[in-house]
């Protein structure tokens, strides 16, 4: 945050209130800077650093600085590098504290760059460079000190951090300040999101909107290699490679903001349990005014631009791809379209899709990727190499304006809010829901009858109620989990339509419980798995 008035708005609660909004999964660690102004003009940056929740912050950060500051970054995470600990937390600092630097990605050449500066030093001379973290980031700070003090733009936080982010290899969503420009934030991006929110003599910079979407609805969204300087009335975007300080134009836009019942858990006992229940409406909003029962048939207006819906009806091949849960949601798909259409399907993983040498053919095979934040890496990478393949790819995501959301070609929105809980559920059954969407609006086109798409329809306008028959076992779907709690390993087993459910019910055992759990096909059982079957090793 950089504003122009501690008596209008503070930075820290401006920080603390953006982190508690996208504190949402359990981080283990958060901190907080702050441009703390002195009495001659000067000022210093504070740090206030915390093992936990966000909301520790608030009782570590009761300073001068928390009162008067304009200026200001902050950052929740999981630990990736390091165990979880105030050291391991951002914001991380520079050597002479000048630099302070939060980052989200991963910096895959950190150890090298590390090598580097512990032989050439950082800050004004040459000499020891002491890291005090077992972090990536922390490579960030010095190097951008080191090119304030030493480099060729020396004295130019700006272009300082530009030349800095040269030679790193990895991703990066970061923002760094400088306690000699108590009025500046800089901010770069490389395959992690950051969104820049526009006030009135204020700006906002965050990896997700709603952390400041109750002040301002007004946002850039920066684009791969992007580098921003960020000051309370102005901003400016240029390239990260370019030397020559070109500008480069973002348009500004206007996000409609989240639902705010969405981040109210109700009289539930935390956001997944809620999100679960959720999903009677998730499916209702999901299918809302996109079935034709009476004719059978679905429509999706994601799907008509560019000629989206004739591409898809025309290509011979559909290849679904995701990770983890979307990926199963995909998995499903596979079942759906061979079902409804006259489709050969297939299903990848995002991380192997590319390394598979799959020749595509435009006019022949259509991708249809699935995420519901629309940011997965590894995801996102498949989309950029077939828009560099000049092949359109399409995508089912839950936030419109996500990098997949914004890089496909054409595609479908979930409508089902923010999803808190860690380990998805309305999401998954919203992905779901949309291949089976498709396929209708597909296999309408082609092979399927109106009584068959009649059918399919009114199955599907019969879920959430369905759902809610469910729900109305929760209490013996309580006792049977108290039944079996004790164990630590256990098959899930389905055929055809509920293999993948099979898999998704054994991630998310594993993502909750940290029980060990393995999905088989029912007929796979018995070549092996079966050997282990007793009263230790239940099966769902």
């Amino acid at each position: 945050y950089v504003g122009d008035c501690p008596t209008r708005r503070r930075a820290s609660e401006v920080i603390l209130r953006g982190l508690s909004r996208i504190d949402y999964r359990g981080y283990d660690s958060a901190g907080m800077t702050l441009f703390e102004p002195g009495t001659n003009g000067d000022g210093k940056l504070v740090r206030f650093r915390t093992v936990g929740e966000a909301s520790r912050l608030v009782e570590k950060s009761s300073t001068n600085g928390y009162r008067t500051s304009i200026l200001g970054i902050g950052h929740t995470r999981w630990a990736t590098h390091g165990k979880p600990s105030e050291e391991n937390a951002h914001p991380h600092a520079s050597c002479l504290r000048d630099v302070m630097v939060v980052h989200n990605g991963e910096i895959e050449n950190y150890e090298q760059l590390r090598r580097e500066l512990e032989t050439t030093g950082c800050g004004p001379n040459a000499g020891t460079c002491t890291f005090s973290s077992e972090t990536d980031t922390e490579v960030l700070a010095h190097r951008i000190s080191r090119e304030y003090y030493r480099g060729r733009n020396a004295g130019n936080f700006f272009l300082s951090v530009k030349r800095a982010l040269r030679g790193v290899i990895g991703t990066f969503g970061l923002a760094a300040i400088h306690r000699e420009f108590p009025d500046r934030l800089v901010a770069a991006r490389r395959s992690s999101s950051v969104v820049l929110g526009i006030g009135e003599s204020e700006n906002f910079l965050a990896s997700d909107p709603n952390a400041f979407s109750e002040y301002t609805d007004k946002v850039v969204y920066l684009d791969d290699e992007d580098v921003a300087l960020v000051m309370k009335d102005r901003y400016m975007i240029e390239s990260l490679e370019d030397e020559d300080g070109v500008r480069t134009a973002r348009d500004e836009e206007k996000i409609a903001l989240e639902d705010t019942e969405a981040e109210d858990k109700g009289s539930y006992e935390h956001y997944m349990l809620k999100e679960i229940f959720d999903q009677r409406e998730s499916l209702a909003r999901v299918m809302g005014g996109r079935l034709i029962s009476g004719d059978g048939r679905a429509k999706l207006d994601g799907l008509k631009t560019n000629s989206a819906h004739d591409y898809l009806a025309g290509a011979e091949n559909v290849f679904f791809v995701g990770c983890g849960t979307s990926g199963f949601a995909g998995e499903v798909g596979v079942w759906v379209f061979e079902r409804l259409t006259d489709k050969r399907v297939e299903v990848y993983s995002s991380s192997t899709f590319l390394r598979r040498n799959i020749r595509l053919k435009e006019g022949r095979d259509a991708v249809v990727v699935l995420s519901y934040s629309g940011e997965t890496a590894d995801t996102l990478d498949v989309v950029r190499e077939l828009r560099d393949r000049n092949l359109p790819v399409f995508g089912i995501t839950g936030v419109v304006r996500s990098p997949i959301g914004r890089e496909t070609t054409a595609g479908v929105h979930l409508h089902i809010g923010r999803e808190f809980g860690v380990a998805s559920s309305k999401a998954f059954t919203a992905q779901v829901a949309v291949t089976f969407l498709m396929g209708l609006l597909l296999g309408r086109g082609t092979h399927l009858s109106r009584q068959e798409g009649c059918a399919v329809a009114d199955a599907l306008l019969r879920v959430p109620e369905r759902v809610g028959f469910v729900f109305e076992q929760a209490q013996h779907i309580q006792a049977v989990a108290e039944r079996y709690a004790h164990l630590e390993n256990f098959y899930f087993l389905g055929e055809g339509y509920t293999e993948p459910i099979a898999k998704e019910g054994a991630l998310k055992l594993k993502e909750i419980s940290y029980a060990h759990a393995e999905a088989y096909s029912l007929r796979a059982m018995k070549h092996g798995p079966i050997a282990l079957i007793g009263p230790r090793h239940p099966s769902v």
